[in-house]
């Protein structure tokens, strides 16, 4: 009688910890491809407003979104871009 009630309850508090997992999963899926397709909205509009200025979308977006307050004013001074090692 004892196994079968522990074997039950094993039974149930895996099958409780499986659906809690998948539910998890799921939530933290659709977060991400919220956050991915916020993210692909927002890389292509820069790269139209690029294309219709007829000036790279990247030079134009690092030159606007810099502030005199973070060091960069338009004094049209060069900014170090770390990653790809070069001045821009």
């Amino acid at each position: 009688m004892t196994a079968k009630l522990f074997r039950n309850s094993m039974a149930v508090a895996v099958s409780v910890m499986a659906l809690s997992i998948i539910l998890f999963m799921g939530v933290l899926y659709q977060y991400f491809s919220d956050q991915m397709m916020e993210a692909l909205g927002t890389e292509t509009w820069l790269v139209a407003r690029g294309v219709e200025s007829g000036t790279s979308w990247k030079q134009k977006t690092v030159h606007e979104h810099l502030s005199p307050d973070r060091g960069a004013c338009d004094t049209g001074e060069k900014i170090f871009h770390v990653r790809s090692n070069e001045f821009v």
